[in-house]
This record gives C-alpha cells, structure tokens and sequence, in this order.
C-alpha cells in the first residue's frame, strides 16, 4: 500500500491490477440503430404474440386469418409509416365486390382476378357485418400501432361498410316449438349409437353435444365460455351452485352465473364431479368444430333458418328473463353486458342470491 501511494503521489505509473480469472465479454451482434424493422409482417406477428393469450381460440384464428390477408395485400416487408387511407380503401371497396368464402371460390388468385370473377359471375357480395370484420381487425391493429408510437394515427377510420341490418336482427329467438324439436332429438331421447347420433335408439349419453346446447339454453353463456368451463369453474355459495366465467371480451363478462335447477336435476353437477380437474368439462372440443356439430344438428330436425345459430340460445335466455319481468340491470349482469345507467356507479353489483332468483325464474314449457 506504501509504495502505491508513493508512485501516485509522485506521478508514477500505478501498476496494472488484473485478476487472473476475468473472462472477457463476447463479440455482440452489431445493432443496426437507424434502421429498426417496422415491416407490417414483423408488427402484426408482435401484436398476434402479446394479445394470444388474453383472446380465446376462435378470436385468435379469426385475427390472424385477417391480418394475414392483410400482410398479403399490403405487402409483408412495407414499412408500417407507409401504409395510407387510400391504400386501404383501395382493398376495401375490393372487399365489397368479393362473395361469402371468396378465398374458397378463388384459390390462389390475387385480388384484382378475384374482383373480375365475381364481377362476371355476377355473384353476391359478402355482407358488410363480414367485410367489415376485416376492416375492424386491422383497425384493432393500429390502433395498438398508435398506443406503440409506431404510427400517430389509425388510417382505418370511417372505412367500414354500412350494415343496413339492425343487430337484433341477425340473430333470432328460438321459439318454443323450435325448442322442442332440438330437445326431442334422438340425442335427448334416445340414440341409436353414439355414432348414430340422429337415428332413435335407447341410448342416451350426456357428452359435450348433450350439455353444451342445455347450458346455454338455461344460462345464456356464449359457446367459448362454455367449452372453457373445467372443474374449477363451479362453485357453491351458500347452496348455490354457479360458474365463476374469470376470462371475457369485456369486464362486464366477467361474472358469476348461477346453474338453473334442472340442469342440476339432470345430473350436470355429476358430470362436473366425473372430470378430472384437469380438463375441461366436455373434452377441449373447438367452438368450429361444435358449431359444425350444432348445425347438423338444427339441420337433423328441420331448423335451416340462417338466423338461428348456436348464438340464438342468448337471445332465447334474454328474452326468457324479460318474460318473467327481470330487472334490465339483472339481465345486464347475467348477460356480461355493461350497464351504461347512473346507478351502475354504486354498490357492488347483485348478490349471488339475486341471480340465483332471477336465472331460476325461467320457464320454455317444454314437454320433454
């Protein structure tokens, strides 16, 4: 220490200190600071990859098909601060000349080819709900660009086709004979084997196509809500029994929906109590492969109209609960949707017990 300070204090060179283990650093890659890669290809797989696992299955597939076909028009390399109004309405109003499943029509032809077929085959164009999901996708996603800093405004705005149709109109209500015919399928009353779902039999087995339609018909629930539902998902407070729904498109759809008395008569808590924990309750079934299930169903007992979906169940419930002159803010909270009023600002929301009354309240009259 003596002689350190003697060479410091008297201008001396200090001898070099250097453990002998030091490693030292690896080469690191050069970074390319001027020329960052705002590609929409690289963008739109950024914003897929942050939002998967918040969407469900269905949300993810149908924002991924739509950004896809976006890369493909606007082109995967394009810088994102390129991208203009006009570059987008240009494939907008080719999206009002296109049919229902155009990409199915005209495989592997680009877009101008498959405008000029449509055109000369003179066929129907899609309808603006499902032309302007395209657009309401990409809208999704610059918006979530301007939230980054990557863009300072979202080009798609006032893009979106007109919908002449009013939201209550494109889905309907099943009516009570409509009803009665799902539930008097061969699958309610009797098989003939599991394959042979639609020919009458004796056998009668509560798998996901037995329960799935009953519990939106009592609950209202959407079919993503339902196939998501595991063992976790239902719990008891003071007696009642109800589904705690933890993941939602809003906050509104999050909730707690009581199970109707006779779903528990017909044994659905037993089913619950027979899943592993797990697993899913009805077997990690897809909402595209059940709706392709539901609609050979309807179709086995002569529903074909293109209004009543699997979705329409919701509509039957709602209209089920105003029948029975349920509260509209009961209703909201059963349905998940937000309740705009003044009141909403108060309190917290129903109790249990308030839902348990108002979901067993329901009655279809059906016979079977």
């Amino acid at each position: 220490m003596h002689d350190l300070a003697a060479g410091v204090a008297s201008g001396a060179e200090s001898p070099a200190i250097a453990p002998s283990n030091v490693v030292p650093f690896p080469d690191l890659p050069a970074i390319d600071h001027e020329k960052p890669d705002n590609s929409f290809r690289t963008l739109a797989d950024s914003y897929l990859a942050e939002h998967k696992r918040a969407w469900s299955g269905r949300t993810y597939e149908k924002y991924a098909a739509h950004l896809k076909f976006w890369t493909t028009q606007l082109g995967a390399d394009r810088d994102i601060g390129s991208i203009r109004k006009q570059d987008i309405r240009d494939i907008r109003n080719a999206l009002g000349i296109l049919p229902a499943h155009w990409q199915h029509r005209y495989p592997d032809q680009p877009l101008a080819e498959a405008c000029k077929a449509a055109r000369e085959a003179a066929t129907e164009p899609m309808s603006p709900g499902a032309a302007n999901a395209y657009i309401t996708s990409l809208s999704s996603f610059f918006g979530w660009l301007v939230k980054q800093d990557f863009v300072s405004e979202n080009p798609t705005k006032n893009l979106k086709f007109r919908d002449t149709v009013r939201g209550a109109d494109k889905r309907s209500a099943y009516s009570v004979e409509q009803l009665q015919a799902i539930f008097n399928a061969p699958l309610y009353r009797g098989m003939a084997s599991a394959y042979h779902w639609k020919k009458p039999g004796d056998l009668v087995q509560k798998d996901y196509r037995y329960w799935v339609p009953l519990i939106a018909l009592y609950t209202g629930m959407r079919l993503g809500e339902i196939l998501r539902l595991t063992p976790d998902s239902l719990r008891a407070e003071n007696g009642i029994p109800y589904f705690r729904i933890g993941k939602a498109k809003t906050s509104a759809g999050i909730r707690n929906m009581p199970v109707h008395d006779r779903l528990v008569s017909l044994g659905l808590l037993d089913h619950v109590a027979a899943t592993p924990k797990d697993e899913r309750l009805f077997g990690g079934v897809s909402e595209r492969a059940f709706s392709k299930f539901y609609k050979r169903l309807t179709g086995s007992v002569g529903i074909d109209d293109s209004k009543l979906v699997f979705h329409s169940f919701r509509h039957t419930f709602a209209d089920a609960l105003r029948q029975a002159d349920i509260d509209t803010g009961l209703i909201k909270a059963l349905m998940g949707h937000a309740d705009q009023g003044v009141t909403a600002i108060y309190g917290n929301g129903y109790s249990l017990a308030s839902l348990h009354k108002a979901v067993q309240s329901i009655e279809y009259e059906l016979t079977h």
